[in-house]
């Protein structure tokens, strides 16, 4: 059974299992490796996290969760003694499964398949997990192997298992500046090394602390045998172009959307707590000069609303179609 975040049984999955490697193959490229219930109006599987709803309650304990892909990946993690553990059900993850974290833990271990596939996996999960605030880290399993493999036997504890991990800017060093690509001095592998030092300078920026940006400067220059002012002056113009975007971003973002968006998009307690306020102003309007204190929480929309009940004004019908 899937069940939602209160354990409520919402889907249903299953994995095909065969002793014939062939005919397995077979299968899982004709019919998929998992079979899941279909989407339906209560099993979204971008929005929920399979086995939280049993792990809910170790995340918040130990102050860290650890993500993994897959319902059989959980399942062998969890019965190696990880409790504080949540999977995906054949979906990436999404921002909508982060919420749901977020609340518990900013800290999240993220365990996915050693592939090029599962390498682009954390890259992506890295970086939405740090835009949503969280400090990933990552544990390296070896090539060819998949979490459940990883798991299958082992006896671990949260605590041992957050000591494997390392921090997201350490699996990017490791990952873009290999030896191979460290070695490179000439022709192509030249081109190769510079290209795979401006991208780990592209992590780097995203570092708010200065020392630690200055750190891994120095490490760069060390292992790739390149000019540390070069380096500065690389991570400088990086810095300067992501703030430019940044900025940019944010002017957009600045344009406000109608109510009604703005409502399908924040349904945060705070907005729910003024729909509450307006409602009750809606019966006593006389109310609404007491709560104007209250004025400076709430978004334009509902601002508007107690301005008029104060005002003894209509309510104008765009204001809030609900």
């Amino acid at each position: 059974p899937i069940e939602d975040r209160l354990g409520r049984t919402v889907g249903f999955t299953g994995r095909i299992f065969e002793t014939d490697a062939v005919r397995l193959k077979e299968r899982g490229e004709r019919e998929g490796k998992y079979v899941n219930t279909p989407e339906t109006a209560i099993f979204n599987k971008s929005k929920l996290l399979y086995g939280f709803s049993t792990t809910k309650h170790a995340i918040r304990e130990q102050n860290s969760c650890v993500f993994v892909e897959g319902q059989m990946d959980f399942l062998m993690s969890y019965q190696a003694g990880l409790k504080n553990v949540v999977a995906t059900s054949g979906t990436a993850m999404t921002r909508d499964h982060l919420t749901q974290l977020k609340y518990l833990t900013k800290r999240l271990i993220f365990v996915f398949d050693a592939d090029i596939a599962g390498q682009h996996a954390t890259e992506r999960a890295i970086e939405m997990a740090q835009q949503a605030g969280f400090e990933p880290r990552i544990v390296r399993i070896l090539e060819g192997k998949d979490p459940g493999e990883y798991f299958m036997g082992k006896s671990i504890t949260s605590e041992l298992f957050e000591k494997e991990s390392i921090p997201a800017t350490d699996y990017f060093f490791h990952t873009l500046l290999t030896p191979v690509i460290l070695k490179g001095v000439e022709g192509d592998g030249v081109q190769k090394k510079f290209t795979a030092v401006r991208a780990f300078l592209d992590r780097v920026a995203t570092i708010a602390s200065a020392t630690e940006r200055g750190h891994w400067l120095n490490t760069v220059a060390d292992a790739a045998r390149v000019n540390m002012d070069d380096l500065r002056r690389d991570l400088e113009e990086i810095m300067q172009k992501k703030t430019y975007s940044d900025s940019a971003y944010s002017r957009n973002e600045a344009m406000p959307p109608s109510v009604q968006e703005r409502h399908i998009a924040t349904l945060g307690r705070l907005d729910l707590l003024f729909d509450e306020i307006v409602t009750l102003v809606m019966y006593k309007p006389e109310l609404a000069s007491t709560l104007s204190v209250l004025e400076e929480y709430a978004h334009e929309a509902h601002k508007k609303m107690l301005s008029n009940f104060k005002d003894n004004a209509f309510i104008q019908k765009d204001i809030d179609p609900r």
